[in-house]
Parts: C-alpha cells; sequence; structure tokens
C-alpha cells in the first residue's frame, strides 16, 4: 500500500511540529535548538519536511558543499507513524530532490547500532562506504611544542600521495566546510594549500595531512601515515589553532585511524561514530 506522503521545503510555520517530532525521539535533539539556521538555508541547500494529509511527520537536511555533491542529514520520523512505512515513502522522495539538484554522489551517516536506518537505505541503493569518527568543536589541544618534521607540500610531493590517496575510504573525506559533510575528493582538493607532509625513506612520505581553513576554526579531513608522523603533523594544526586566532578544530576520519589522534589528549568518548553511506546518482 502507498504512503500518501508529500515533500516541501520547511517554512518558520513548522517550527513547532518539527521540534515536536524531534524531542519525542530524543529529548536532547540538537534539530530543535538548530531550527532557524537550518530553515534559513538556501537552495539547493535546505530543510525538508514530509507531509501526511496536512501534518508534518518527517522531516530531514540536505546540504550541498559544492556542485553534483550532496549529503543527507537529520532525518527525524514522527514516533506516532513508525512502522507504517513513512521511512520507506521520504527516502525516495529525498533521493529524487537530489537529483533535481544536479547531485551526482549522495551521501549520508547513521549511528553505528541503528539496523533499521541502515537497511532501510540500502534498499533504496545506498552502499556503506565505512566507519568513521568526528571530533567536532575541539578548544582544548594539549599538544604543544613546534613540529619537528612536519612541512607544506611542494609541487613534487604530489606523485609521493598516490599511496595515501587509495588508503581506508579512498576518494572519501569530509568537505573542506565542515567534518560533518563528507564528499567525493577532486583534484583541487589536494592542491598546496593546506597539504602537509612529513618526508620518510627512499624519498616517500612518512605521513600526510590535509586541512581546510575556515574563518573561525581549522577541518582536518585526512590523517595518513606513521604514528610519530602523525604527531608531528598535528602539531603543525595545534600551532595553526593557536597563533592564528581560530577558536576551534573539527576532524573527520576513517575510525580506523582514530589511534593516529592519540597525540591530542582528546575524551575518547566526545566523538560522533557514524558508518558512511554513498548513493552514485
Amino acid at each position: 500500500m502507498s504512503i500518501p506522503l508529500t515533500m516541501r521545503r520547511a517554512t518558520p510555520a513548522d517550527k513547532e511540529a518539527i521540534c515536536a517530532i524531534a524531542t519525542a525521539i530524543d529529548p536532547h535533539d540538537w534539530l530543535p535548538n538548530a531550527f532557524e539556521w537550518a530553515v534559513g538555508l538556501k537552495e539547493p541547500d535546505g530543510l525538508f519536511v514530509g507531509e501526511m494529509e496536512g501534518r508534518v511527520v518527517a522531516c530531514y537536511v540536505m546540504d550541498v558543499p559544492r556542485p553534483g555533491e550532496g549529503f543527507l542529514f537529520g532525518m527525524r520520523v514522527d514516533p506516532a507513524v513508525q512502522n507504517a512505512g513513512v521511512g520507506s515513502a521520504f527516502v525516495p522522495l529525498q533521493i529524487e530532490e537530489a537529483r533535481k539538484q544536479g547531485i551526482r554522489n549522495l551521501f549520508l551517516t547513521s549511528a553505528y547500532l541503528n539496523f533499521r536506518a541502515h537497511h532501510l537505505v540500502e534498499k533504496f541503493g545506498f552502499h556503506k562506504r565505512g566507519e568513521v569518527v568526528v571530533w567536532p568543536d575541539i578548544t582544548d589541544v594539549k599538544l604543544t611544542g613546534a613540529p619537528v618534521k612536519a612541512r607544506p607540500a611542494r609541487p613534487d610531493d604530489l606523485p609521493k600521495i598516490e599511496p595515501f590517496r587509495r588508503l581506508h575510504m579512498g576518494d572519501v573525506a569530509p568537505s573542506q566546510f565542515s567534518a560533518y559533510t563528507f564528499v567525493t575528493l577532486a583534484e583541487e582538493d589536494w592542491a598546496l594549500d593546506g597539504l602537509w607532509v612529513v618526508d620518510g625513506a627512499d624519498g616517500a612520505l612518512d605521513g600526510l595531512m590535509l586541512t581546510s581553513r575556515q574563518p573561525e576554526y581549522l577541518v582536518i579531513r585526512r590523517l595518513e601515515g606513521s604514528l610519530e608522523a602523525a604527531e608531528d603533523l598535528l602539531r603543525v594544526a595545534a600551532a595553526k589553532l593557536r597563533s592564528e586566532g581560530l577558536k576551534s578544530m573539527e576532524i573527520g576520519l576513517p575510525t580506523r585511524c582514530e589511534v593516529l589522534l592519540a597525540p591530542l589528549g582528546l575524551d575518547p568518548r566526545k566523538p560522533d561514530r557514524w558508518f558512511l553511506f554513498q548513493r552514485k546518482m
């Protein structure tokens, strides 16, 4: 039986309904506090709602960090209509909206143990790319001291980074804007600005770090190599945080790279841990 679900962009008038859905799922949900930001997003980004018979029963946010790349997050379904097929009706509408916006690669994240959501998105063509860990709003970095071997990348280093580009999730990494939003890495992402390396033996590289500087924060998008190289590269990031007037740092990495962050002394209970899914349109 088909579900009479329609979808549209949210308006300020939807705040009460969206907040009620979010807090019914989790009293501490972040979405109510971010509603004004989300509803104010401009096309192609946006906060969308699903309606049944004129009542808001679901919502989600779409972020388009660059042309052709889309990221879905914040999907909520009213517990009062769960098990009624709303999710199965809502996901295809999200995919169609992404297609209208010219998105070729569509990403989303889902909590480790949310098996029901994993099955739902896989049913509609999303494939699991791997496990990711995201550290938001890092302000207290205990790592001190100047880097010893880390240096800005040079043009002649670019051929040497090829082995690192194939590691872990390969061509997928956080966007230049946020550790929460994942994209397919393009050649312009590997520009020398924001790329740091550590030399190894026989002319190879022992490690690399790909960063993006935003007005108030630094995003670490990739960290690869030995533990020693990673510590030296992280000293670069820590020094930037202190010397360039940045308020915080965000880090998004495959879970298997989390060990490389040990020198920062981060609380292991603080990061968000997800499975990353991708759908090629």
